[in-house]
């Protein structure tokens, strides 16, 4: 899962950090690694998917200004 840590427990969310959660059960998740944490950035749009080889692969919108990409070996 990736999903802004800022957002958990309000109503009025920043767009930043971007982390990664992982679950074994689907109900109980961890942090696994933050993607980005900026104070003055917003990383918004996130789309996750994992390949056959078991690497995750993210997109997301970085500042506004491109598309992000990164390749995750969990």
């Amino acid at each position: 899962m990736v999903f802004r840590a800022s957002c958990r427990n309000s109503t009025r969310c920043r767009r930043t950090p971007l982390c990664i959660a992982v679950s074994d059960d689907g109900e109980t998740w961890r942090h696994e690694l933050t993607l980005e944490n900026s104070p003055v950035s917003q990383y918004s749009y996130p789309a996750i998917i994992q390949g056959r080889d078991g690497k995750v692969h993210c997109v997301y919108t970085w500042r506004r200004q491109r598309v992000a990409y990164r390749q995750i070996d969990l």
